[in-house]
């Protein structure tokens, strides 16, 4: 009768005398009752978190339920073990449901904490916050995915000059290291340490600061800086360091270049590398249209016209029947003036894009793992690399697709069936 009771009745985590009462018995009778209970209402809980339209604080609602949650743990039920993996396997359950999604909102809940803004102010908390955060990795996945825009958002802090900390930046790699393993976070070391490394010098009356970071590296767009513009320093630098990049080709890139540009002999505009070379044309004519911007640079319209809007709206540029030209009479109480929308918004059709190339691209990590399983043991059964493979890459892989791949290697002569059990697969390559 009593089991019936505990069986049929919900669990009120508000209630503290009901759920010591509840926990007691529990504990008498079978243990497993309580277990079940806690994971049906933490996953139900957690997925109308997850489906709920405010995407935005979608991962601080999952921090804060998690807390929740862990405390009512420690307060109701003294940390008892079964029901503190229960609770782990709920959250770990619901954010599986659309990792591949929660895991880029992961990166991009990191990144609001780590740049300079208002609500940042204050280094501690912020500190305290991400600490605590982290704690979600074990939960995500999809690892490869949060890499991705994790080290494409942090190259955009360190290159705007927008991180809150270098430091900071570096004890979380070194966190998401431990956590995540080496391959998951070495194109963002790789781009902290090259970041580290600037080079800095002065050209023809233009002071330049550069960072050279590899292509593998690179996760933002490939789209570069127009040859005409800034050419002489171009020229320079790979004159002056030329024995440093022997052999290698240097790409000037848009993204994430910005400029400090002196105008009306009084005032210093903090602009983006496109918005400078519209400001220094108007050096050369007094007047221009937006299709003269794109046909000089050989950028897309939108690119030009992105960076022509704040000009206009900051009065720098007056525009008059679709043609563009300088304010002479502008005025402003700063002297240095930074021209807002110079980063450019994240659109969701790129996020989904590249998530999707990521997810596309998972084939050739299985294969990788496969081939280094196998080069390592010469041979094992289907299903023993199968659960290897798992093991190794600790992404949301299905068994179907490591399959599929072990196919296709063997096709291609890396693998191949032991003839005398064809469970068996031995390496060639």
């Amino acid at each position: 009768m009593v089991f019936k009771i505990l069986t049929d009745s919900p669990i009120q985590l508000e209630n503290v005398p009901y759920m010591k009462i509840f926990y007691e018995l529990n504990e008498i009778i079978d243990g497993n009752i309580l277990k079940g209970k806690i994971y049906d209402a933490v996953y139900q809980d957690l997925l109308k978190v997850i489906n709920n339209e405010d995407k935005q604080q979608t991962i601080s609602c999952i921090f804060d339920k998690k807390e929740y949650y862990e405390q009512k743990l420690r307060d109701l039920f003294n940390s008892n073990e079964k029901i503190k993996i229960s609770l782990s396997s709920a959250i770990e359950s619901a954010i599986q449901i659309k990792v591949n999604w929660l895991s880029e909102q992961l990166s991009s809940y990191f990144d609001q904490l780590l740049i300079k803004k208002q609500e940042n102010k204050d280094f501690e908390k912020v500190k305290e916050r991400i600490k605590q955060s982290l704690q979600l990795m074990p939960y995500f996945s999809a690892k490869d995915i949060f890499e991705h825009f994790y080290t494409q958002r942090m190259t955009r802090r360190l290159l705007l000059e927008l991180s809150i900390s270098q430091e900071l930046e570096t004890e979380i790699l070194i966190n998401l290291k431990q956590q995540c393993g080496d391959q998951y976070v070495r194109k963002a070391e790789e781009v902290l340490k090259e970041y580290k490394k600037c080079y800095q010098f002065q050209h023809a009356g233009v002071e330049v600061k550069l960072v050279v970071i590899s292509q593998n590296s690179w996760t933002l767009k490939q789209d570069q800086i127009p040859k005409f513009f800034l050419k002489e320093q171009q020229e320079y630098f790979q004159e002056d360091k030329k024995q440093d990049f022997k052999q290698k080709i240097l790409f000037w890139m848009l993204e994430c270049s910005n400029c400090s540009v002196k105008g009306f002999k009084k005032y210093i505009f903090i602009v983006s590398v496109v918005q400078a070379m519209i400001l220094d044309l108007f050096n050369k004519q007094k007047s221009y249209k937006a299709s003269d911007f794109i046909q000089l640079s050989g950028l897309s319209k939108d690119e030009i016209i992105r960076n022509l809007i704040p000009l206009e709206k900051e009065k720098i540029l007056l525009l008059n029947q679709g043609v563009y030209s300088v304010n002479h009479e502008f005025e402003s109480k700063k002297t240095h003036i930074k021209i807002n929308q110079m980063q450019k918004i994240e659109k969701k059709e790129e996020i989904e894009e590249n998530t999707q190339k990521l997810l596309h691209d998972r084939k050739y990590v299985i294969d990788a793992s496969i081939v280094k399983i196998m080069k390592r043991d010469k041979q094992h059964t289907l299903q023993e690399i199968v659960n290897l493979v798992l093991k190794d890459l600790g992404l949301p892989l299905k068994a179907v697709d490591i399959k599929q791949q072990i196919e296709v290697l063997t096709e291609k002569e890396y693998l191949q069936r032991d003839q005398n059990d064809m469970s068996l697969f031995i390496y060639l390559a």
